[in-house]
Parts: C-alpha cells; structure tokens; sequence
C-alpha cells in the first residue's frame, strides 16, 4: 500500500524493520499491503476515497479469519522482505507481551496519511470511526509507535502512554491506551 509506505519512510519503526534503502519502496509496499490486506480481510479498516489515509484495526479477540490464517498470510510475504524484517517484528512482541492488555480491546495496526496530504484532518478523519467502535462498544483502544511526534497527535485524541521499551540495537517504543469514553446517555 504505497500511502503507508509514504507515510512511514521516515518510521524509526519501519526503518528497523525495512532497513534497506534501495530496496525500502518495494519492502514497505509490500509489507504495507499484507497488512491491507490482512485487515481488510479479518479486521476493520476506513480510508479516504482517495486513499489519501488509512486507519487498520484489529478488533477485540483478533483477526476474525484468525490466527493461522495471518501466520499463512505472513508467512507468503515476509520471505521477499528484509531477512531481519520478521526477526525483528518477533522481538518487539516478545518485549511488549507481558505489558499487552489480557482484556478484549480494539488494536489501531497502522494509521497512515500520504505526506502529500499533511495538515487537512485525514487522519483523524480515518481514525475517527475506530475511536467511535471502540467506544460503542466500551473498549479500550490500544496501538503502538516509534515517534515522540506520534505520541502527542494520539495524546491529543485520548491516548496515554501504557507501555515504553526499548528495542535491542533498535528504537524507543510507547505502547498508547485509549480508555473508553461513557456512551452518550440514551435517555
């Protein structure tokens, strides 16, 4: 998906993750499709018409085609990235998995506007409907970052630091919660 790709070439993140250069618009918008693809296949994702932003969510419990399902869909893609791309992807689960929230919750995976589109609330137009179900639905909304940057748009929405790490030979990550707002009163 190149507007994620676009939107993460910069990604202290993704750069770990796709740290080859001449070879990082093919890797992203490979690794960035999966991850469309995935989501929009077993999660929930809003885009602009034009593309221009994406958000991609898991929902409570996972993805609704499953575990093994991913790990097949992975598995068919992460063998033409970066050969640390998958090793990589597997230390920061196994540094944030004693932090990861037991009770159901919406995951916000990727949140993407094409940086030829900055400043006009694409963004948190996308984003807002997840906020909307996860609230609706009176679960807390969880997502991860590499970028102080990021900290503070997500804060700005509700978000807080749940989780910090520090990735071996990689970045500084924060783990955000957002608390589910009260559903508006019925009555």
């Amino acid at each position: 998906m190149r507007t994620a790709a676009r939107a993460f070439v910069g990604d202290p993140f993704i750069r770990h993750l796709l740290p080859d250069d001449d070879r990082y618009e093919a890797h992203a918008e490979a690794f960035f499709g999966l991850l469309f693809d995935v989501r929009l296949a077993g999660g929930d994702l809003w885009c602009t018409d034009d593309c221009a932003a994406v958000a991609q969510w898991t929902p409570p419990g996972g993805n609704r085609r499953g575990d093994a399902w991913v790990d097949e869909q992975f598995d068919a893609v992460t063998g033409s990235l970066h050969e640390l791309t998958y090793e990589r992807m597997e230390a920061l689960d196994a540094l944030l998995a004693p932090g990861w929230p037991a009770e159901p919750h919406w995951y916000l995976g990727v949140l993407a506007t094409d940086p030829g589109a900055p400043g006009r609330g694409l963004g948190s137009a996308v984003l807002a409907p997840g906020l909307a179900r996860a609230d609706a639905d009176g679960l807390a909304a969880y997502l991860v970052t590499a970028t102080e940057a990021n900290v503070a748009f997500y804060r700005r929405r509700g978000f807080g630091v749940y989780v910090e790490v520090d990735l071996p030979d990689g970045p500084h990550v924060w783990m955000l919660e957002r608390r589910p707002s009260a559903p508006p009163d019925a009555t």
